[in-house]
């Protein structure tokens, strides 16, 4: 009893001297939001580290760029509570003061919280110690070179939530076999290249294993020596340059029945001498079926193409027909509506002519009716009544004359003689108010209402 005692406290101490950092032993900033904290740097002397999961009361959320470059741990514990480990934060590959290349030998066990949501670039590459590792679930990016050059890197478990796994993750470590899920839809350049993977099983999902970047060489399964087997899923469209290259042991190649057709680059498979009959039956009767699905898709769209041009075209003349029988339409209906106007015109001035001479006459009709009302002479001399009443009715005749006149000054184009016709019936009319029809103090009197009216 008292030696497990003992055994123990020696193992409490050594835990204790093993994490012997402080949160002074990290120097931070604050994360975007301003919710938590970045750790930017290591400046401890202990090799085992453990971050904490508060700096300053603060969370800390992010392990950032270059965070350990060159700090030579042996180990570290992430806690919980952060999400993304930055570009090259623990990377063995650092240079000295005299720019020279340093490659850590020293890491080899890392520790990641459930909380772990992305892997930036170079996180962990150039570890060649490091044997293991343990993806989290929640784990939804792993990005370039993440876990390049970590030579003994032979274990390495993936998460179902894994999305995106980006070029060079895991290029040249010891990974003898690897599991992925069906998240993933795209495998790219080197992913994988260099590993001893012995067989891999690309998961449903994955419709691509290519190299994105056709300026660099690199297959996402080059030169993997002891890869002897793949099988594909019935989802995979594309198998680009380069992908099995130099995969001298690969015998067999499992693809679908499903799958009828695949764009397989002419080198995809290159220098996999080992391949079987049948393997290679099947890779080239999927190639040529997408050949000619491929020149079928491109003839279909060149008929397509044409169909639409030719559509387009029918759409133009079309329109140009509308258009011109628009532009028809529109010179007829104004033609039309000139010549509605000049009837309208036309009758209006036949209207006003009518009513023109009609008035002409009707005050022709007038000055007869009222000449022909005056007695003439030896006849019965009127009553002095009646000749006011006919010298009343003369002088409303001669102002209905002159706004005749004013009002229609075009008279004279309809009847050239009208002023001098109906002002001579005028005056014929005035010559028969006659002198002895009045005696001398009756003329005095008419000559004051209508003065000049009888000539002397």
């Amino acid at each position: 009893m008292k030696k497990i005692t003992i055994a123990l406290l020696l193992c409490t101490v050594l835990c204790a001297a093993v994490f012997a950092q402080t949160a002074a032993d990290f120097n931070v900033t604050f994360t975007k939001d301003e919710k938590g904290v970045v750790i930017t740097g290591y400046t401890g002397t202990a090799t085992a580290v453990k971050i904490p999961a508060t700096i300053q009361g603060m969370p800390v959320r992010e392990i950032g760029e270059k965070a350990f470059w060159g700090r030579n741990i042996i180990s570290v514990v992430i806690s919980e509570g952060v999400t993304i480990i930055r570009k090259s934060a623990f990377t063995g590959f650092s240079r000295d003061n005299r720019d020279r290349i340093q490659i850590s030998d020293k890491l080899v066990q890392v520790t990641l919280p459930s909380t772990l949501r992305i892997i930036e670039d170079n996180a962990f590459s150039n570890n060649p110690t490091l044997k293991s590792i343990v993806i989290p679930e929640g784990v939804t990016e792993i990005g370039n070179e993440a876990f390049n050059e970590c030579y003994a890197l032979a274990s390495v478990t993936l998460p179902k939530s894994l999305a995106k796994l980006g070029a060079s993750a895991f290029f040249r470590t010891a990974i003898t076999s690897i599991t992925l899920h069906p998240n993933l839809t795209k495998i790219v350049r080197d992913t994988f290249a260099y590993t001893k993977l012995t067989s891999i099983v690309i998961p449903e999902g994955v419709t691509e294993i290519i190299n994105e970047d056709v300026s660099l060489a690199g297959g996402a399964f080059r030169d993997c020596v002891a890869l002897t087997s793949v099988t594909l899923p019935s989802t995979i469209q594309k198998i680009g340059r380069d992908v099995f290259r130099n995969c001298s042991s690969l015998t067999t190649v499992n693809i679908p029945a499903s799958v009828e057709a695949i764009d397989i680059a002419d080198d995809a498979f290159s220098n996999c001498g080992k391949l079987s009959l049948a393997s290679q039956s099947a890779i080239k009767k999927r190639k040529e079926a997408w050949v000619v699905a491929k020149e079928a898709a491109r003839e279909a769209a060149k008929q397509t193409a044409e169909a639409e041009r030719a559509a387009a075209r029918e759409a133009e003349r079309v329109a140009r027909e509308k258009e011109q029988a628009d532009r028809e339409a529109e010179r007829e209906n104004a033609r039309k509506a000139q010549q509605t106007a000049r009837e309208e015109q036309e009758a209006a001035e036949k209207a006003q002519r009518t009513a023109i001479l009609n008035t002409r006459d009707n005050l022709f009709n007038k000055a007869k009716e009222l000449s022909e009302k005056i007695p003439g002479y030896g006849q019965k001399k009127p009553s002095q009544k009646v000749i006011y009443d006919l010298a009343k009715e003369y002088y409303a005749l001669v102002s209905e004359v002159e706004k005749f006149k004013e009002q229609y000054p075009q008279i004279g184009n309809y009847d050239f003689y009208f002023s001098d016709t109906i002002f001579s019936r005028l005056n014929n009319i005035r010559n028969q108010f006659q002198l002895d029809w009045f005696s001398k103090k009756e003329l005095a009197a008419f000559d004051k209402e209508f003065p000049g009216l009888v000539k002397r």
